[in-house]
């Protein structure tokens, strides 16, 4: 599989996350050559953005998904039912690329000193989308679960752009190590930043991290 995209032979669907991870990156790199004379980064915009190229993918590949859907959420050890919204359903029903996922994902903007604090970040985030996920009542489930967190890094000096390429070359190696997918892209038009201001953060790329979680009744 190529270095930047990863997921491992455990997961569920295999086929179709690395077909939809790779149709995700395509369109990250697509975005960014869209204009040429104001080139933008579609990850600055966070996390709605990102999660519905993820949506777009599926569909682009044949397949389906729906952004924002209803969900009722059930709280630990508590009937009481919430109404609420889910991030994302996908899937898709073709042959070479069947499966189907409910997705809660978050956003990382790293920015802190130590790799191990960005660590601890992105664990945080990705234990905040399983405990949404387990939370979701049965009737608004689709296929198994999955906690996606995407890492944008986003330091200021002069090494700001190396930084961040190495932070998520770093985060890539220990999460596969983990067993959990990524996919990371690199942006194509040089740092997005104010260049007559040397304190403003670079924004080099970003890491989708995602890991198989299991129903809360499981």
């Amino acid at each position: 599989m190529s270095g930047n995209l990863f997921v491992p032979e455990s997961f569920s669907s295999r086929p179709f996350w690395v077909a939809v991870l790779g149709r995700w990156l395509g369109s990250l790199k697509e975005y960014e050559a869209i204009d040429a004379s104001d080139r933008d980064l579609a990850y600055w915009y966070g996390e709605r953005p990102l999660t519905g190229l993820l949506g777009a993918a599926a569909w682009q590949l044949g397949g389906w998904s729906l952004e924002e859907f209803c969900a009722d959420r059930r709280k630990k050890h508590s009937d009481e039912v919430c109404h609420g919204r889910g991030d994302l359903w996908l899937g898709s029903n073709r042959s070479d690329t069947s499966g189907a996922a409910t997705v809660e994902a978050k956003v990382l903007w790293a920015y802190q000193n130590s790799l191990d604090a960005v660590r601890t970040g992105l664990n945080d985030q990705l234990k905040q989308a399983r405990k949404q996920l387990r939370q979701i009542k049965p009737t608004d489930r689709v296929g198994q679960p999955f906690a996606v967190c995407y890492v944008v890094p986003c330091y200021a000096g002069p090494e700001s752009k190396q930084r961040g390429e190495n932070i998520l070359t770093w985060l890539a190696e220990q999460t596969q190590q983990e067993g959990m997918a990524n996919a990371t892209h690199l942006a194509t038009i040089g740092d997005i930043t104010d260049f007559e201001d040397k304190d403003r953060p670079t924004y080099p790329g970003v890491l989708l991290v995602a890991r198989q979680e299991q129903w809360r009744d499981e």
